[in-house]
């Protein structure tokens, strides 16, 4: 630690993202050489982020730079103390913001910490100028809801919008300005378990616009909530048991109709077996509900648009991460192994218990299912997994 004491920054949301219209509030205190709260006077100011770009010729080739614009939004003082952490807060509207933190007396320190304020946070979407940002109102709809599409293109001009999953869902083109633009999109059945929502916004080529990209395309994908259709389950496990005994399972599901027909399976697998090739239990509910990979290309004519002016051909590249293949994250095991699978099981009405192993069925309350697996002579550990 300095000889002086610095300053700590602690945002009151999760996330890095507040929403659009609300309050960002920060925990701000002084942590002295021993690591406890100290006393200081800081000054705080809250910045809005704007980004430009900045085209050069170099070498007979076009390039760009990354500007960034700052704009205060709110300031004020702090009388830090000993006793603890101090709040700073202040409205924001949709863009990016950072919050810098100031020492005012002895040697100057100071702390920073950069967030978003709209529906999410963009991956990076002002890295390059032809990106367009985009987001969504909800992590999630259900069908009959309007999904709200904001976009935010850096120049007028006419945007494409496309819902696409394996296939061409819906498309439309609306006219746009720069800056923000919110657009209402349907949900209907036909979305799926999710869907992407693409925006392609392109501006008339003219000669007082300079390097400007005449196409932007932003992405974001869209979940539709299961609803009803989700199950959750919950399995309760000994954490010790005895070599060479029954080892009691305990799966409950929740979400089924009274009388539906659930199917399950119990799985119980020596840890060392797992560990060699890196082994995750299945996920019921991303298999179903989970993201698809996009299963259409997106074409244009974006390459007759660029401004041949100076221009150069571009240059292939490809590649990739090599495989990292199996994983050996634990030694090969020298006892004997454990290694059960049951299942799956159809019942009607709420999951009967069972036996991995033959012995009497055992009947407890609705929503239980009951296992025993037979631990052999041996020391290590299992997992159990349910489903």
């Amino acid at each position: 630690m300095p000889e002086s004491p610095v300053l700590g920054i602690k945002p009151g949301f999760e996330g890095g993202v507040v929403p659009q219209g609300d309050e960002a509030t920060f925990q701000v205190i002084a942590v002295g050489p021993d690591q406890s709260p100290a006393a200081r006077k800081a000054h705080w100011t809250l910045n809005r982020l704007e980004t430009r770009y900045q085209w050069y010729a170099l070498y007979g080739q076009w390039n760009w730079e990354v500007t960034t614009t700052r704009s205060r939004v709110a300031s004020g003082d702090l009388d830090l103390t000993a006793e603890g952490p101090q709040v700073v807060s202040a409205p924001v509207d949709w863009g990016n913001y950072e919050l810098v933190v100031e020492s005012v007396d002895g040697p100057h320190t100071a702390s920073a910490t950069e967030f978003y304020a709209g529906w999410y946070a963009p991956a990076d979407a002002a890295s390059t100028p032809d990106t367009l940002q985009l987001s969504l109102d909800k992590p999630a709809y259900r069908p009959g809801e309007t999904a709200k599409i904001r976009i935010e293109p850096r120049a007028e001009g006419i945007a494409l919008i496309s819902v696409l999953s394996n296939r061409l869902i819906d498309m439309k083109a609306v006219p746009v300005t720069a800056g923000e633009n919110v657009i209402d999109l349907p949900v209907t059945d036909d979305w799926g378990a999710g869907a992407y929502v693409t925006a392609s916004v392109i501006r008339p080529v003219s000669a007082d616009a300079g390097r400007t990209p005449v196409r932007a395309l932003g992405l974001s994908y869209a979940p539709v909530d299961p609803g009803p259709r989700k199950l959750t389950t919950t399995l309760d496990v000994a954490a010790e048991v005895d070599p060479r005994g029954p080892l009691p399972v305990a799966l409950k599901i929740e979400g089924a109709a009274e009388g539906e027909t659930v199917h399950a399976t119990i799985a119980a697998v020596d840890l060392g077996i797992l560990n060699l090739t890196g082994f995750t239990a299945p996920d019921p509910e991303d298999h179903y509900f989970g993201q698809r990979k996009l299963g259409v290309g997106i074409r244009d004519i974006y390459g007759r648009l660029i401004d041949g002016a100076n221009g150069t051909p571009g240059s292939i590249r490809s590649g990739g991460d090599a495989a990292t293949g199996l994983k050996m994250q634990a030694p090969p095991p020298t006892e004997e192994l454990v290694a059960y699978f049951d299942g799956p099981h159809r019942r009607r009405g709420w999951l009967c218990p069972h036996l991995l192993r033959p012995a009497l069925l055992q009947r407890h309350r609705p929503g239980d299912g009951r296992r025993l697996v037979e631990i052999r002579h041996r020391a290590g550990a299992n997992r159990c997994s349910g489903s």
